[in-house]
């Protein structure tokens, strides 16, 4: 039976259905046309929001997305714009201009998949067009340069120079006849096509940076100078270019250069509060806290908005060491100031990390959400949880903070460092390596960045590497004593005795105190390399006599004449140095190690104990006075010094770490683990503490939350090369069900510890996991045969294994 209201209605709906779709396009052709309006006048914001409005009514409109992405483009902000140009080919597939912006922008990003599918569609839509004779040449190129085929390359080439003619501009064809010369190993010809890229296009920051590239590595410090400052010109808001303005001044030993710059920049009428600020850190540091404080105070009294400066100087009190008074200024301002007041997020921050450095860490992380929960992109604060994270073993939710903050401020090196950092925790240690990479490049190669990178590629055994970033921070930073001493390091690990050598010579040239010790250790480390050992000692006999307070020329001296076998040359040496300075306190402690040599222990012991009473944080005379009542039978005393030196030094690390050795070799394990706990919960980034208390945990307990707590701490040992922390890396693997991920790693280390009965054991109970009997039969026989009658549950489990295996 027909319904005919029904009909009616379903008709009448159509009718208002085709209604509202031309009033939804009427709309979107409006806002489509005051957007170019407003484009044409010059309001980019306004015209932005109108476009968006037009695509918003009206998903299909092609002219407003390609204006949008347009737009976009022009201001800069190319990845909105690439987004859009996708979304124009995929209802108009077609449309040439997009085409042709995403073939232009997958290019210069290197997306080469994507250049090569748009690049197809530019060639069966606009034919012979020029540039897509370009962007095909660039493809043409790349592959082959990957084939290794010059002839092709240079056809390539050909049609980028033709494309310079007609436009100098060009960015594609600059980078591909740089790229040639690059290939070609022409360093003259690659200066002289970036310098002509850089005429060009003067506001290109990579032909920037590679300018500056080349003259570091032409060692060109006249013409570094004034390409720094170029780089500087063309990005005046840019921090690394003015970073690098900065190191350039206080590398040439021009302080006054850099304060001068510093000023003009601060003082400008467009300055921020930002430009002050990096005068005031620059005062700070260079020039000292009272200089840099009267600044803020001047700042203080002459801004109408002086909130930052106020903000600065309590934690200037803070960092100072009047804890109670910045803290209790910084409290005073977040109170008082309005909620509305943009700073107030940022002061929170600043409060939270005060709050986090007198240990309240719950109260710096509810200012932290606080923060978050207004602005979840907060940087700072997406910066300081994400370090907290970090020591709390969540490194997986740090990184997560970290790419929400890199979101914002993608180059920015500390967040790179963090991420490094969060990612090693993970142990993810190849993706930690590429974002300190990107660190040292995002902070302008310097310093700080640089060395810390260096150092983790020495650890993986990357001398090469490291080598090479340390020599690329030392082209614009030729005056750092760190970063020379590690590239000593570097060259006589490699027998580099030339290269060691002139760097000595460099260190010797800077008159500096620091320097000249350095280069004193280089050396010597030279001479003892070529086993000039005579030589060696008359060196530093001579050194420590004309130096009289160089103590590591002392105690290398006497090192060496003990290795040799002159205990009485030592003996006379060290005893007249310690008449000209009795009360040294390194002079002394080695004396008593020479009193051990003797076998006159309660001379010995009574220098240690002496040591301690005036210092009782000093680490080596503890050890030494510890070890030297153990070997003499007096554990208990040995027990009442830790216990005594922790009442006294309730921060001091080495006790408890003495203390949980001592509790393991007794078989004490959970009284072990508890003092690891303690030290792990006083520094979270210790390696050895964190391995220490792994390996425990892993051996020792079975449950499933000591083992999750265990994997969670020891992840981080993925892709060591000690053998240690391969040996518990490796443990874990076997005891959380994936032996497979850990054999490699526990054959690696019980091949550089083949007298580690434990080490031993864990290979052998992960060969029974793989079913590789017979090697576990002789793994373990052995390792029980090393560990003796030790009760360990360890060697226990691995005898009861044993008997369950049936005979050979």
């Amino acid at each position: 039976m027909r319904r005919p209201h029904l009909v009616l209605l379903f008709c009448v709906g159509a009718v208002l259905g085709l209604a509202g779709c031309d009033s939804a396009e009427k709309k979107a052709q409006k806002h489509y046309l005051s957007g170019l309006e407003l484009a044409e006048a010059g309001d980019i914001p306004r015209a932005l929001i109108e476009l968006r409005n037009a695509f918003t009514f009206d998903p299909s409109h092609p002219e407003a997305r390609l204006a949008y992405a347009r737009l976009n483009r022009e201001n800069g902000n190319l990845g909105e714009a690439y987004a859009q140009y996708q979304r124009v080919v995929e209802t108009a597939p077609n449309t040439v201009e997009a085409r042709h912006a995403l073939a232009e922008l997958s290019i210069l990003i290197s997306d080469w998949p994507e250049a090569e599918r748009h690049i197809l569609a530019l060639q069966r839509l606009a034919g012979e067009d020029p540039d897509t004779a370009l962007f095909t040449a660039a493809l043409d190129y790349r592959r082959a340069v990957i084939a290794r085929d010059p002839a092709a390359s240079a056809i390539a080439a050909r049609v980028a120079r033709a494309t310079l003619e007609r436009d100098s501009a060009n960015l594609i064809a600059r980078q591909m006849l740089i790229n040639e010369a690059a290939g070609a190993d022409d360093p003259a010809r690659l200066k002289a096509e970036v310098e002509a890229a850089l005429a060009a296009l003067p506001t290109e920051r990579s032909f920037h940076l590679m300018r500056l590239r080349l003259l570091a590595e032409a060692n060109d410090r006249a013409g570094l100078g004034p390409a720094i400052k170029a780089f500087f010109a063309a990005f005046p808001l840019d921090e690394q270019a003015r970073q690098m303005v900065i190191t350039w001044y206080i590398d040439s030993g021009d302080l006054a250069g850099a304060e001068t710059f510093l000023r003009s920049l601060a003082t400008a009428p467009e300055a921020g509060v930002a430009a002050r600020m990096t005068l005031v850190e620059f005062l700070l540091q260079a020039r000292g806290p009272e200089v840099g404080r009267a600044e803020l105070g001047r700042l203080i009294a002459t801004d109408p908005v002086p909130l930052p400066y106020l903000a600065r100087a309590a934690a200037l009190d803070f960092d100072l060491g009047q804890t109670a008074e910045g803290l209790a200024a910084m409290t005073a301002l977040v109170t008082d100031t309005p909620p509305e007041t943009p700073e107030l997020l940022d002061l929170k921050v600043t409060l939270a990390r005060m709050l986090a450095a007198t240990g309240d860490v719950a109260g710096s992380l509810a200012r932290l959400d606080e923060v978050l929960a207004t602005d979840p992109a907060h940087v700072a604060a997406l910066k300081l949880k994400a370090n907290w994270l970090i020591e709390a073993d969540r490194p997986t939710e740090a990184i997560t903070a970290l790419r929400s903050a890199l979101a914002e401020a993608p180059r920015d090196a500390e967040i790179l460092m963090l991420m490094g950092d969060a990612q090693d925790r993970d142990g993810a240690r190849p993706l930690a390596g590429d974002s300190y990479a990107r660190a040292v490049e995002a902070s302008g190669r310097a310093p700080a960045e640089s060395l810390f990178y260096a150092r983790f590629l020495m650890q993986d055994g990357r001398m090469d590497a490291a080598a090479d970033v340390l020599g690329d921070a030392l082209r614009l930073a030729p005056r750092n004593v760190d970063l020379l001493a590690s590239l000593a390091e570097i060259r006589l690990g490699q027998r580099d005795l030339g290269g060691a050598t002139a760097i000595a010579t460099t260190l010797k040239g800077l008159g500096e105190d620091r320097a000249l010790e350095a280069a004193r250790l280089i050396e010597t480390e030279t001479l003892m390399l070529q086993d000039r050992v005579d030589d060696t000692i008359a060196y530093l006999e001579d050194l420590a006599r004309t130096d009289a307070g160089n103590v590591a020329a002392v105690a290398r001296m006497v090192q060496l004449q003990v290795e040799a076998g002159k205990l009485d040359e030592a003996r006379a040496f060290l005893d007249a140095r310690l008449t000209e300075t009795p009360e040294n306190p390194a002079l002394r402690f080695l004396r008593a190690g020479l009193h051990v040599l003797e076998n006159s222990h309660d001379e010995a012991e009574g220098i240690y104990r002496d040591l301690l009473a005036a210092d009782p944080g000093a680490e080596p005379p503890l050890r030494a006075l510890y070890s030297l009542l153990l070997e003499r039978g007096r554990a208990a005393e040995a027990a009442a010094l830790l216990e005594a030196i922790r009442k006294a030094v309730p921060a001091a690390p080495l006790p408890l770490l003495l203390q949980a050795g001592a509790a393991e070799t007794a078989g004490d394990i959970e009284g072990a683990i508890a003092l690891y706990e303690t030290l792990y919960a006083m520094d979270t980034s210790n390696l050895v503490v964190a391995n220490n208390l792994a390996s425990l945990l892993a051996a020792h307990r079975d449950d499933a939350g000591s083992l999750e707590r265990a994997s969670t701490i020891g992840r981080r040992l993925a892709g060591s090369r000690v053998p240690a922390f391969q040996d518990t890396y490796g443990w874990l693997q076997t005891r959380t069900g994936n032996p497979q991920r850990g054999v490699a790693d526990l054959e690696a280390a019980a091949r550089a510890l083949p007298d580690d009965a434990m080490v031993q054991v864990h290979l052998g109970l992960t060969y029974l996991a793989l079913g590789r009997t017979e090697d576990a039969r002789g793994l373990l026989q052995a390792a029980l045969a090393l560990a003796g009658d030790s009760p360990l549950p360890a060697f226990q489990k691995a005898k009861a294994e044993l008997a369950k295996l049936p005979p050979p």
